[in-house]
């Protein structure tokens, strides 16, 4: 998982010195919660010299204030004359240590969470306290969050992971406080856009979403031919009417989503929908899916659950992309995936490097990882300054010289490939010796045009060289791809 995650952070680092998180993926991802920001850092290769490379995005004015809103619900009593507030855990799964907490604590409990975190949490703003009262306020605010969740969840016998989740939440929260990771909220990362006009820059998510909704609906429909009216006429087969009511099911829930910008609505009504979870057929794959396939099995081996669950959470990362003011970047790609599909249309809209480089980037060293970043640095910059308005040959062309450059540092060197890169090369300057003689003595013999044996000549010189390339070009294929979409 180390390398796995390696990878996805150096290859996002190597277009962007800067990569913004989401407050749920510090606080409830497992690649940030298991590693921390401090390990984060070494695997970049970063030092505390270094301007902060990550950037951690919410809605409040502080992380710590981030992690209340993400774990915390509280509702004031207006009817009580002192208008009190009653403090209870916010319900949700929390993927990383899978910890569900529903509302279904007794009263005792309930109580205990609410005395507990209204203690910790119902205090004065602390924009101008001290360094320490600012450390020790955040430190009782994790205590009581983490001391709630296991009342909650009944976890007692499970304190040391809910220990592991309380030190790497102090960690984030102390990083900011530190300097060695920046925060902002979303109104100042939005801020940052001078390419947009002013209406754009003003969009709410919600208006964001429906409008990539909206463009990727069409995507998804063009790609499974199916038809935007609901109508079903055209595709009924020998199969019968099932498969035709159940690409209206299909339509009908994607209109629904396609509404609903809060993922968790999204997810309980694809849950709720009559659809098969996923593909009943794994021999009928996306692999086999491409433009012009008609195939009726084909195509409803896509009509499920999980296709939408999949291009929801397309749409979903593309809106928050698009509000921070950031680009997507996809890692390892699977071709047979929906997030593929929608890329096929997007083509012009991306930079796509080969899955192999990014495994190569995992791989690395920190300290060899850090050689490549000043090395390369000015592969490293001309690939950082594509856009959407890049040319996509010039796009093409940079992306190619940044795989290149990987490749080239990653080269592993020992006596028997050495020998064997020696043996193939007395082979061929033999080889085209004799060619060359050929060419000199017999060829020029018959062809007088000078021309002709210039080109020739030029052809031997620069054989090596063309056989290297298109050995370079096939070690760098592979059947994954990461993707960084350009807004």
């Amino acid at each position: 998982m180390a390398q796995y995650f390696s990878g996805i952070l150096r290859t996002a680092y190597l277009y962007s010195e800067q990569i913004v998180l989401t407050v749920p993926e510090v606080f409830d991802g497992i690649f940030f919660l298991a590693f921390g920001p401090e390990i984060v850092r070494d695997i970049l290769g970063l030092t505390r010299q270094n301007r902060p490379c990550i950037i951690i995005s919410g809605t409040e004015p502080t992380l710590l204030g981030c992690l209340q809103q993400f774990a915390v619900t509280s509702v004031v009593d207006t009817l009580q004359t002192a208008h009190a507030t009653t403090f209870s855990l916010t319900t949700k799964v929390y993927s990383a240590l899978a910890i569900d907490i529903q509302d279904r604590q007794t009263s005792d409990q309930r109580e205990k969470i609410n005395t507990l975190l209204r203690h910790a949490c119902d205090t004065e703003n602390l924009n101008d306290a001290s360094v320490t009262e600012a450390e020790a306020e955040s430190d009782r605010i994790i205590d009581a969050i983490v001391t709630s969740l296991e009342i909650a969840s009944g976890m007692g016998k499970s304190r040391q992971n809910l220990s592991f989740l309380k030190q790497r939440w102090r960690e984030w929260v102390a990083a900011v406080a530190a300097g060695d990771i920046e925060y902002m909220s979303n109104h100042a990362l939005a801020a940052r856009r001078t390419t947009l006009d002013a209406t754009s820059a003003s969009l709410s998510f919600t208006d964001i979403f429906k409008d990539k909704a909206q463009e990727y609906r069409s995507v998804l429909l063009a790609t499974l031919h199916l038809k935007s009216d609901n109508s079903t006429e055209d595709h009924i087969d020998v199969d019968g009417l099932a498969d035709a009511t159940q690409r209206k099911i299909f339509l009908s829930t994607l209109d629904v989503i396609s509404q609903q910008p809060k993922r968790s609505n999204a997810f309980a009504t694809i849950e709720s929908s009559e659809l098969p979870h996923n593909n009943p057929n794994p021999e009928h794959t996306t692999n086999t899916v491409c433009a012009d396939d008609t195939n009726t099995t084909t195509m409803m081996a896509l009509i499920n659950q999980q296709t939408l669950r999949d291009w929801y959470e397309f749409v979903y990362r593309k809106t928050l992309a698009q509000l921070l003011n950031s680009d997507l970047v996809s890692v390892n790609l699977d071709p047979s995936s929906i997030e593929s599909m929608m890329m096929t249309t997007r083509s012009k809209e991306s930079l796509t490097i080969s899955g192999d480089i990014t495994e190569i980037l995992s791989l690395m060293p920190p300290s060899q990882f850090t050689r490549l970043c000043y090395s390369c640095k000015t592969t490293v910059e001309e690939w950082r300054a594509c856009n959407a308005h890049t040319p996509p040959s010039s796009r093409k062309i940079r992306t190619r010289n940044m795989s290149y450059a990987v490749k080239q540092l990653s080269e592993q060197r020992n006596f028997r490939n050495d020998a064997r890169t020696l043996r193939i090369s007395v082979i061929t300057s033999i080889a085209l010796g004799l060619i060359s003689i050929l060419t000199d003595k017999v060829i020029s013999a018959y062809i007088s045009n000078v021309g002709i044996i210039i080109l020739i000549a030029c052809i031997i010189q620069i054989a090596p060289s063309v056989v290297s390339g298109i050995q370079w070009f096939h070690s760098t294929n592979s059947q994954s791809s990461s993707v960084v979409y350009l807004e």
